[in-house]
């Protein structure tokens, strides 16, 4: 399959799970992307190969998105929009209704749940240390960080965005 083709697959897989969960038919996806299942199910032996794969990727994409912040003392204004583009699928992805209620997706779930833990670390971290106020809309970035609190429990991460928000909010 062509890198065009598997980045609509991706796209569209992505737009699936946020929709419909993990519970998305691979008939609906197949017939959205233009391509058989036979040829669906030689790049992916199974539905939760593929949605591990769908996972992979966005985490994938968080850790470019991340990685070309960081390295930088610059960040442009489509770096930073990358990164909290990225974040929120990721928190759209892995929100506790995503993972219907099928044998399968209890690998899937600990698999996300346990790197979306990993790169919200990365992503508070990335927060604390950089300065990106003057690049982002106030708006854009509020929703971004609202967005993720509605995500997290009570945590020193927490505090930090509520301290983050009011010092925005103030601009």
């Amino acid at each position: 399959m062509d890198m065009i083709k598997e980045k609509e697959m991706y796209e569209e897989a992505l737009n699936q799970v946020i929709n419909h969960g993990i519970k998305f038919t691979v008939d609906d996806l197949c017939k959205k992307i233009k391509i058989s299942k036979k040829t669906f199910y030689k790049m992916f032996p199974s539905k939760g190969d593929f949605a591990k794969w769908i996972y992979e990727n966005a985490f994938k994409d968080f850790d470019k998105n991340l990685k070309n912040c960081n390295k930088s003392s610059k960040q442009n204004k489509l770096e930073i929009e990358n990164l909290f583009t990225s974040y929120c699928v990721l928190l759209s992805i892995t929100k506790e209704h995503t993972f219907n209620l099928y044998s399968l997706n209890e690998q899937i779930k600990d698999f996300a749940l346990k790197n979306k833990a990993i790169k919200q670390k990365e992503f508070f971290n990335f927060l604390k240390t950089s300065k990106i106020n003057k690049y982002m809309e106030n708006e854009m970035f509020l929703y971004t960080i609202k967005a993720s609190l509605n995500e997290i429990t009570l945590t020193k991460n927490t505090l930090f965005l509520k301290k983050y928000i009011s010092f925005i909010e103030g601009l």
